[in-house]
């Protein structure tokens, strides 16, 4: 009779470590406070029509920059951004940022010094029809946070895609 006791609390024992406590909290967000560093990185690149030559060119420009997220409420998050160029900084408002279930991020920018960072210091499309998103949309990887804008841009020669993108990890 002792070996069927001793079996009894054996597989009662186990039953209470394997199923644990029901009531207690999950979190399944990812806190995304702190700061994110690398760069920030442009790249033009045009898309001829068919009847001009000359085939589509590339210009890309690439700046020091941080994402400095100061607040979350669950999936949802605000912060600061700042880009360090050597003839231009920008900085502003990171706002209605959104961390989906599968680390798909969205968020919008404030502008507030340098101008809009969609597009590069100097890059200028005074005749062309612009179709901008005004989101940043990517992915967060562990501590890699890649994101970016894509506009189209159509000019009479013939269309641009420009793309506005940060690379950053995690700061400690």
């Amino acid at each position: 009779m002792q070996t069927g006791r001793s079996l009894l609390v054996v597989v009662c024992g186990i039953l209470a470590i394997s199923c644990g406590s029901p009531s207690a909290p999950t979190d399944s967000s990812t806190n995304l406070t702190g700061s994110w560093g690398s760069a920030w990185r442009w790249s033009e690149v045009a898309v001829y029509n068919q009847g001009l030559t000359g085939g589509p060119s590339t210009q890309v420009r690439e700046c020091t920059a941080a994402i400095d997220i100061t607040s979350q409420n669950a999936n949802s998050f605000a912060g600061r951004y700042a880009i360090e160029c050597a003839a231009t900084r920008y900085s502003g408002a990171v706002t209605d940022g959104h961390l989906s279930f599968n680390n798909q991020v969205s968020f919008s920018i404030v502008a507030e010094t340098g101008g809009d960072p969609a597009v590069a210091a100097g890059w200028s499309y005074p005749s062309c029809q612009i179709a901008d998103p005004h989101r940043y949309e990517g992915t967060l990887s562990g501590d890699a946070l890649n994101v970016s804008r894509n506009l189209t841009i159509d000019c009479p020669p013939g269309r641009l895609l420009v793309s506005s993108t940060f690379q950053g990890t995690r700061r400690q």
